[in-house]
């Protein structure tokens, strides 16, 4: 046999079994891949419609419970059939009531109960009367908000299922009645549908806690409530139920035979607020579709494999041969007297050592040519680097002499080996009388030492952070520079050769601080000495007013008595004002005491409402409270909370023209704070004004002209006094939509 043919079939038994190992490995790989992509995606799919279904229950559970806390039902169920204003009530609830239908994409009954379980009112008219006091969304929700479980409605005639939650006296906590909805399930079979249309077999469907279809089936009519499933997708999903692992449950997708008898690939996720069983599955020859194309595609390319190696290996062969004729050929030229002619052959066997041997004795007598024209351009191109070197460093070097900062340099040993023109301007020294000594001769004599201790060990890091030095000049005259600094360092990266820093002369910024922070000291007790002088006089003229008013110098007329009622409350507003002012300068020399103890936060509002409700009644308003009776003690300064809510129901009856105002507490658990709102119907504020609003001295538009007056301390005082109980102050609002403002205090 040929050593071509040889070399030909020996390649071509390597290509086959090293492809083969190959594509072995590979499917294997491409396989596992797969599969994880395939079950990832189902898994997540199942989730995402699961979180979905779970937000479309959470919202019509927080819609009846604001229902269930609605003043008009309260109101109606507190009232007695006898009094006149009964049917007037009657008529507001089923307005209501009608409204939220209408604006309901889902509910499409709505009706109240009262304490005996009989139709008090219903968006449906002909319902008033009947007795539920037997149903279940009756007895369940007398305690606590209920769902009733998915069922075919008479009433709708479709799928539904029942909300209810129980109405309590907002004040005393008695119960008043039930309110319930009835609710539609299109949502729930559209958000089935969704990913199931997306395939030829995929479905996804809910199961309830007995095993019955809630949802369409793809291949059932008239499934819901009628068929029952029990998969083994369905008894996990009982099971994690039954071992209340909800929060870390993490279900595998499983092949299985589905209620049809088709093999599946499917797995679950679990409505914990219904104990529902979501179902995702497809037919695993759908799923694996891409497999089985993966495996078609491997088995052609085993079988083009060999074909390809063998005609690969007859290329190889060839170009092993293929040099042992050009060396024939070569060496009959070469004998001939020809030394420009170059064998060629890349072969690194004998043959290819000769045909090397022989392009060697043509190619000496140019290599010494070759070899003088390269040290030639050698010398060129480094003449051209050198060059490059000189000006570079040329320029380094006029852009370190003249830039317009101050730049030092010195060694380990803090001995200075450069600086630059801008430093020889600040410190008067010129660089012949400062290079090779130490540092510590630019510094003032008084804490010399520290003061280089201090700048040694702010450069012994990588990097040196902003540090305020003395320099003393030539003159005598010390003035502050700002440093910044970097070390250098070896070319091995570990050995710091030097350190490089730039300043800039602040003397006359330290200056002007001093200056500023004298004047503000002068400001602060100027201010203190104002309002400590004002509020010895206007005690005097609050007494005396309040002992005129109370008859001691005499009768008044009505007329006298407006008058003083009207001077007394402008007293009582400029005491508040100086307060204002004496706290915030209190506040900014850090003496305002703070008497932190327990307080009901609830307490502390009645007692405001109760100092401000003469004053709305002045402008005809209404201030009433809301408050969350669940409410635990706090830790604060009551006097300093009053203040601040004094401060904003003051604000709110100013800017209210009609209307009222409306307190209210409750507790996010979540950030475990107390808040307090009060909302008002007034003017409002406008967006650009917002974040203004808490600034010392400012009054926004439309505001600061407003009869009203105001020196803008309020809500800025109002803010630090928050801001020192660890808590946060903010305000909503629009114009012409009224204003709110919150306020939070932590419980611990």
């Amino acid at each position: 046999m040929k050593i071509g043919n040889r070399l030909n079939l020996l390649f071509s038994l390597l290509t086959v079994i090293t492809t083969g190992v190959v594509l072995f490995f590979v499917y294997v790989l491409a396989k596992n891949s797969l599969e994880k992509a395939i079950y990832d995606h189902l898994s997540t799919t199942a989730r995402s419609t699961a979180q979905r279904i779970e937000l479309f229950l959470t919202t019509q559970k927080n819609c009846i419970t604001q229902l269930s806390h609605s003043a008009c039902i309260q109101q109606f169920l507190s009232a007695d059939k006898q009094e006149p204003d009964y049917n007037d009530r009657l008529d507001t609830l089923i307005k209501r009531l009608r409204q939220t239908e209408k604006y309901s994409d889902f509910m499409r009954e709505l009706f109240v109960l009262d304490v005996n379980g009989r139709v008090a009112a219903s968006s449906d008219m002909s319902k008033i009367g009947m007795d539920q006091s037997t149903n279940q969304y009756f007895l369940k929700a007398i305690s606590e908000l209920y769902f009733k479980d998915a069922y075919y409605s008479s009433t709708l005639r479709q799928e539904a299922m029942t909300l209810s939650a129980p109405v309590t006296d907002s004040d005393t906590g008695k119960l008043l009645g039930v309110i319930v909805a009835r609710i539609r399930l299109e949502i729930l079979n559209k958000i089935s549908t969704d990913w199931s249309g997306r395939n030829k077999t995929g479905e996804i469907y809910l199961l309830n806690k007995d095993g019955y279809l809630i949802t369409p089936s793809r291949y059932i009519k008239n499934a819901p409530l009628k068929l029952k499933i029990d998969s083994e997708n369905r008894r996990q999903c009982m099971k994690t139920f039954e071992e209340k692992g909800l929060t870390g449950y993490n279900p595998t997708p499983l092949i299985y035979a589905d209620y049809r008898g088709v093999r599946v690939l499917g797995t679950y996720a679990c409505i914990p607020l219904m104990q529902w069983c979501l179902v995702a599955k497809i037919d695993e020859k759908e799923a694996f579709a891409l497999l089985f194309r993966l495996k078609y595609i491997f088995v052609v390319v085993a079988l083009v494999i060999p074909v390809w190696g063998w005609l690969l290996g007859g290329f190889v062969a060839g170009t092993i041969t293929g040099p042992i004729l050009e060396l024939r050929k070569g060496t009959e030229i070469i004998s001939r007297g020809d030394l420009d002619y170059k064998v060629g052959t890349d072969s690194k066997d004998e043959i290819g050592q000769l045909a090397k041997a022989f392009d060697d004795m043509t190619e000496k007598l140019k290599t010494t040519t070759t070899s003088i024209n390269d040290f030639s351009k050698e010398i060129v191109e480094r003449k051209k680097t050198e060059e490059t070197l000189r000006e570079t460093s040329s320029y380094l070097e006029n852009l370190f002499n003249y830039a317009n900062a101050p730049i030092i340099v010195w060694d380990p040993e803090v001995r200075v080996t450069r600086f630059n023109h801008a430093f020889e301007h600040l410190t008067g020294y010129p660089a012949g009388e400062v290079i090779g000594k130490k540092l510590n001769m630019l510094l003032p004599a008084a804490n010399r030492d520290q003061t280089l201790d201090r700048i040694v060990h702010a450069s012994s890091g990588e990097y040196w952070e902003s540090v305020e030095i003395p320099i003393l000049r030539t003159d005598g005259d010390i003035r502050m520079a700002l440093w910044n600094s970097a070390n250098i360092y070896d070319r091995d990266g570990t050995t710091i050769i030097a350190t490089i820093a730039q300043g800039q002369d602040i003397t006359e910024r330290k200056k002007a601080e001093e200056s500023l922070t004298k004047a503000l000291q002068i400001k602060s007790d100027f201010t203190s000495m104002v309002s400590h002088e004002l509020r010895t006089p206007l005690t005097s003229i609050k007494e005396s007013i309040a002992l005129v008013l109370e008859g001691i110098a005499g009768t008044l007329t009505a007329k006298q008595h407006e008058l003083l009622d009207i001077a007394k409350r402008n007293v009582d507003r400029l005491a508040r004002l100086i307060n204002d002012v004496l706290d915030f300068q209190k506040l900014e020399s850090g003496k305002l005491q703070f008497q932190m103890r327990k307080n009901d936060i609830n307490r502390i509002v009645a007692e405001v409402q109760k100092g401000m409700t003469p004053l709305a009644r002045e402008k005809g308003l209404d201030l009433v409270v809301n408050l969350d009776t669940d409410l635990p003690v706090i830790t604060s300064d009551r006097d300093k909370i009053i203040q601040v809510l004094t401060n904003i129901v003051d604000n709110a009856v100013k800017f209210t023209e009609k209307g009222g105002i409306t307190i209210v507490t409750s507790r996010n658990k979540k950030d475990d704070v107390v808040l307090v709102s009060v909302q008002d119907t007034g003017i409002g504020i406008k967006k650009e004004d917002m974040p203004r609003l808490f600034q010392r001295f400012e009054q926004i538009a439309g505001i600061k002209e407003s009869k009203a007056g105001g020196t803008g301390l309020g809500l800025a005082l109002s803010k630090e006094l928050i801001e020192k109980h660890d808590g946060k102050i903010w305000a909503e609002s629009g114009p012409g939509k009224g204003t709110t403002f919150h306020f939070t205090l932590p419980v611990k």
